[in-house]
């Protein structure tokens, strides 16, 4: 396991978690969150992950390791940030049906934020979306105003057409491309 900070950029300590096949290692992350209490004197306040082919590693984890790193930031009280931005690139598509996300399991909706964004299938457009907690979205809606006021109204639109008429023909396309490339 891995230690990175203090980050000057976040003002915080970082400890990385190793993965295997199905993702995030459980335990890893339970004797992060011990290891976190004994070097900072606090315990960590926010787990990053990517839940669906994480980026390089192409790892989409198992729905019972999801249910298990939910239930471990329960227990510790940690907020996850849960980053689907490879979902739609799966190559085998039964597994995003038989594999729903993280999120799933936040029924109050105050453990897990949830993103997403077009930029892995409409590569050129920039534009994301998030399911959050109320306590905490509007921290995020004064950031984003304070970054850009809003994404541009003419992106927005030709992401809207996009997805209306030509996503079911290019995204396969485009998941070809990244099999090609995962091949290499």
């Amino acid at each position: 396991m891995g230690f990175i900070g203090p980050s000057s950029i976040v003002k915080s300590n970082l400890i990385t978690i190793p993965s295997v096949e199905y993702g995030m290692i459980p335990e890893a992350i339970e004797s992060a969150c011990e290891i976190s209490q004994e070097v900072f004197a606090r315990r960590p306040k926010i787990l990053y992950i990517q839940s669906y082919s994480s980026n390089p590693e192409g790892i989409t984890m198992s729905q019972s390791r999801k249910k298990q790193i939910y239930d471990i930031c329960e227990t510790w009280n940690i907020l996850i940030i849960e980053d689907t931005a490879y979902k739609e690139i799966q190559f085998e598509k039964e597994i995003i049906k038989q594999n729903p996300p993280i999120k799933k399991f936040d029924k109050d909706n105050n453990r897990v934020i949830y993103t997403c964004t077009t930029s892995k299938e409409v590569a050129v457009l920039r534009i994301g979306y998030s399911i959050m907690p109320e306590f905490i979205r509007k921290q995020f809606i004064k950031i984003k105003e304070y970054l850009d006021l809003c994404t541009p109204t003419i992106t927005q639109e030709i992401a809207n057409r996009y997805y209306q008429s030509k996503i079911d023909t290019y995204l396969p396309q485009v998941i070809t491309q990244y099999q090609i490339r995962a091949k290499q």
